[in-house]
């Protein structure tokens, strides 16, 4: 008897600069923030975002990395993310917001995220993380059924989007 393959799937680099990237994997948007947040890469990403969950009616999943040398983002910025994430609430399942690094920099941004995040009131699990294995964990424990078993894959999907191309 044959057996059935499995598809494979692969990362899909939406939008990349010096500054951001964004892609995805299976139903899964990442959204990583390398150095400064602009304000027209976050217009672009609340784009990207609305078509994403367009394709994917069922729900997705938001992976947001800020990485260590990430600077941070002013009041509009913050605003503006925020409004990206209220466009996107009926979809999102689950959020995991990764802050790289290690020390008292990082520490804090984590304290600062992990306390606004109660206040912002989001009606799917939200959730800081300082590593991206243990937060695509989560989401997989978290979100829907669909995505258990899947952590190595995302994780392997996000590294190869973040890799220079």
């Amino acid at each position: 008897m044959l057996a059935h393959a499995q598809p494979v799937y692969r990362p899909v680099l939406l939008a990349s600069d010096a500054n951001s990237l964004c892609g995805s994997w299976r139903d899964i948007l990442f959204v990583v923030f390398k150095h400064e947040v602009r304000l027209v890469a976050v217009k672009y990403l609340h784009e990207l975002g609305l078509g994403f969950a367009a394709e994917h009616p069922n729900g997705i999943g938001l992976v947001t990395v800020v990485e260590e040398r990430a600077l941070a983002p002013t009041a509009e910025i913050r605003d503006a993310l925020t409004a990206f994430l209220r466009s996107l609430e009926q979809v999102v399942r689950a959020s995991a917001v990764v802050q790289e690094g290690g020390g008292f920099r990082a520490g804090a941004a984590r304290g600062v995220v992990t306390g606004l995040t109660p206040l912002a009131g989001w009606p799917f699990p939200h959730q800081v993380f300082d590593a991206v294995p243990v937060a695509v964990r989560w989401l997989e424990a978290t979100g829907p059924l669909r995505w258990v078993g899947y952590h190595r894959e995302a994780v392997a999907a996000l590294a190869d989007l973040r890799r220079p191309h």
